[in-house]
């Protein structure tokens, strides 16, 4: 019903990109009016935080050469590819680099979006006034864009094989509104 909004009405997911809402605004237009008489209701999302993201990852790049650099003919040169849902051990890091904790290959990597605030060093700002906005308005309505960094690098171990490692990581970036628009129409 109207003012009752179901998880599933505050996250959109496509093409690898993830939209939360924390603030939503609701603007009814009555049958016969305009959008210049409608009068917009605004509510939080109060279970925003609880939303868990799912991340795999998986690259398949040119074998370099024993000196380091890439193949000559890098379309038809041996590769080296692997997946965090088999062979990388990911190791999710914090704004300065530091380790918050290891996910095991094959493991399901997940986080929060309190995980995600805290690995951008963002930790707590959700609700505090966001100083990228002109006012200084609370987070919570501006929102935040993150990128979601992975840095992968290869370890040998005595020659008996390779083992893969990446970091994960997350960026804010300077975007200071996030939002997304939704129209329904309501059957008269």
């Amino acid at each position: 019903g109207s003012g009752c909004w179901q998880p599933s009405e505050v996250y959109d997911g496509t093409d690898g990109q993830l939209f939360v809402a924390t603030h939503l605004r609701e603007t009814v237009v009555s049958q016969g009016g305009t959008w210049q008489t409608a009068t917009p209701r605004n509510f939080f999302v109060p279970f925003a935080e609880a939303f868990t993201v799912g991340v795999t990852y998986q690259y398949n790049v040119p074998k370099p050469t024993w000196y380091g650099v890439a193949p000559y003919n890098v379309f038809s040169a041996e590769r080296i590819s692997a997946s965090s849902d088999q062979n990388i051990r990911t190791v999710i890091v914090d704004n300065d680099g530091e380790e918050l904790r290891t996910v095991q290959p094959g493991s399901e990597i997940l986080l929060t979006v309190n995980d995600i605030l805290k690995m951008a060093g963002q930790e707590g700002k959700l609700d505090r006034s966001n100083d990228l906005a002109f006012d200084n308005p609370i987070t919570r309505l501006t929102g935040m864009e993150f990128m979601l960094l992975v840095d992968c690098t290869e370890a040998h171990e005595n020659d008996i094989g390779q083992k893969s490692v990446c970091h994960l990581s997350v960026r804010r970036s300077s975007t200071v509104w996030t939002r997304q628009q939704r129209g329904d129409f309501l059957p008269d």
